[in-house]
């Protein structure tokens, strides 16, 4: 007998052996007891996760001479016809080759002719989304009124392709990806019916592989066998797909947090030699972070896909947003990818930025991963040159940089958000206004500048951006590019942009101080504009609102877009000596509630 491949030699032929589609096999077994099935199906869904088997099971199941529960009986000629692939009343048109409308019209001609061992004659258009815009509409009539004895079912795996008066005409059923446990299970009973042995952690490495498609499961397990018949292991699939395993991966994860360089480049040229697929290792790398993040948040071990509770452990002094940037840097990559033949390129310069984010940590976890219980947590002080000064904020030197501002500036508003401050609702220092009420902007306005967003002038401002760097020994501007110089552009549009700022507090006082007269010269120096607004924003909020945005986009909901002006956010000075008075009255009036006898001096 010639050798079948496993996605055939196991192909489901009857609805119990579909698997991960429950809700649409019990939707058309229902049809099919109830005899009130439809004359067209459209069947939707990614690659390898049913369709067609789906189509050929509906199609025997509706013939099938004895029907027990809307389940085929695979015992009469009629299903043993379909089992075997001789029925003729079962008709497999290929959309991709047989795509124009001279084939349709062919179709059409021959659909009146009655079956000629069933009660109905089926046509499955696999790939339907092929078909010319001549053959759709050659399609039309038939599709809506099709003789008695026949049904059809197209099968496509890009849905918006195909015109709409199609669409309207089928019963339409959105398939889904296969989770992770049904595909182990899948596998677990074809190797069980092979007797091959299997170790449960090579079958789950498998089902990540094939994304959710069962037909790519099987395929994926077939190499698998062919190149280790003697046992299905992880071994042996990381060796046959060059991935890392998983250790290897936390390992190096922990030297980017713990800011080792040299281990970091030598790690990533090692996965290079043995032929690591960096796409997929980018996708790896995102995941681990997403299950410490979903693990660090629930504790609950069951929803875990590719960690063990303990492998979390080494991250445990984490935090959310630390574990979010490392994700945002390497999609960013992942993004680039599209884009570029040195894939390399992006994920060293994301593994970079990653580094860079951690450098000033001061507590270091240790990269012993192989042995959990003895995780220890140790600090290190980072020795600083101080010939050599550093090109990134941290809080301490955020407060230098905002010490030094209300000495140079005549009037600003600085929210005091340190817990040693709350009491102190105003305070003096050379004339400057330092009041307890941050500048906050609204989601809406962040919505209107990113519809709005120029690219372009985006990047003619980030390129000049660089150029900060260049002001650190400025006198007149070296306290602004010290505060400034680690943050990014993210959108720009006429008047306005929006900031990311690794530091919150560091975003806030942007906020605040934007509006003043050192910062709007500054940025007419650097960016050659005038009566620019900053929309400074901490990083890990960029996620969320870059998400709120993208939902009203599909949705088609985002607010009307408007122009901004300067002058509706500049802050007179009248505004803030009003607030002054205000607060002081306050003070005053305090003052004289706890002591009668006090006599207030101006």
């Amino acid at each position: 007998m010639k050798y079948l491949t496993l996605y055939r030699k196991y192909r489901p032929n009857k609805f119990s052996k579909i698997i991960g589609q429950n809700q649409i096999v019990t939707s058309l077994q229902n049809a099919i007891i109830n005899d009130k099935f439809s004359h067209a199906y459209l069947l939707c869904g990614p690659r390898g996760v049913g369709k067609t088997s789906i189509a050929k099971v509906f199609a025997k199941t509706v013939n099938c001479l004895k029907i027990i529960n809307g389940e085929a009986c695979n015992e009469c000629y009629i299903c043993e016809s379909f089992n075997n692939n001789s029925c003729l009343d079962l008709l497999e048109i290929d959309g991709a080759s047989n795509n124009g409308v001279d084939e349709i019209r062919e179709l059409k001609e021959k659909i009146s002719l009655l079956p000629s061992l069933c009660k109905y004659k089926v046509y499955i258009i696999d790939e339907v989304h092929m078909l010319t815009i001549s053959a759709f509409n050659a399609l039309l009539k038939t599709l809506e009124e099709p003789p008695r004895h026949a049904i059809f079912i197209l099968a496509t795996t890009e849905v918006y392709k195909i015109p709409l008066t199609i669409v309207s005409r089928c019963q339409k059923f959105d398939f889904k990806l296969v989770n992770k446990n049904n595909l182990v299970q899948n596998l677990i009973t074809v190797l069980e019916q092979e007797q091959i042995p299997y170790e449960k952690d090579g079958l789950e490495q498998i089902a990540l592989l094939s994304s959710g498609a069962v037909r790519d499961s099987l395929s994926i397990l077939e190499q698998v066998i062919a190149y280790n018949r003697e046992v299905v292991n992880l071994a042996s699939v990381n060796m046959l797909f060059m991935i890392p395993s998983k250790a290897e991966k936390i390992a190096f994860l922990l030297d980017i947090i713990n800011n080792k360089t040299l281990k970091v480049l030598q790690t990533i040229n090692n996965f290079l030699q043995v032929g690591v697929d960096i796409n997929n290792l980018t996708i790896d790398l995102i995941n681990i972070c997403k299950e410490i993040i979903i693990y660090k948040g629930t504790t609950n071990k069951e929803i875990l896909m590719i960690l063990d509770p303990d492998d979390s452990l080494p991250f445990s002094i984490l935090t959310q947003e630390q574990l979010l940037k490392i994700i945002e840097n390497y999609l960013e990559a992942l993004n680039n990818y599209r884009f570029s033949n040195n894939a390399i390129m992006y994920f060293e310069i994301a593994s970079f930025k990653n580094m860079n984010y951690f450098q000033n940590m001061a507590s270091i976890v240790t990269t012993e991963v192989s042995h959990p219980d003895e995780i220890i947590t140790t600090v290190e002080s980072q020795q600083v040159d101080n010939k050599k000064e550093s090109l990134t904020l941290n809080d301490s030197e955020l407060s230098v940089v905002i010490d030094d501002l209300k000495s140079e500036t005549n009037k600003i508003i600085i929210p005091q958000n340190d817990s040693e401050n709350q009491d102190e609702n105003v305070s003096e220092t050379n004339n400057i206004s330092v009041i307890n009420k941050p500048f906050i902007w609204e989601m809406t306005e962040y919505l209107n500048v990113l519809s709005q967003a120029d690219k372009y002038l985006r990047t003619e401002y980030s390129n000049r951006w660089n150029l900060v760097n260049e002001y650190l020994t400025n006198s007149s501007f070296h306290k602004i590019a010290k505060m400034l110089v680690d943050t990014t552009i993210v959108a720009a549009m006429k008047g306005a942009i929006i900031l990311s700022c690794p530091i919150e507090r560091q975003a806030t006082i942007i906020n605040n101080y934007s509006f003043t007269k050192n910062m709007q010269e500054f940025l007419k120096d650097i960016l050659l504009t005038k009566n620019l607004i900053i929309m400074a924003v901490h990083t890990p909020e960029l996620a969320y609102i870059r998400q709120e945005y993208y939902q009203l986009r599909i949705a088609n909901k985002l607010p009307t877009p408007y122009a901004l002006n300067f002058k509706d956010y500049y802050r007179q000075e009248e505004d803030i000596i009003l607030k002054e008075k205000l607060l002081d009255n306050s003070v005053y009036q305090t003052v004289q509630e706890l002591f009668d006898n006090i006599i207030l001096i101006d």
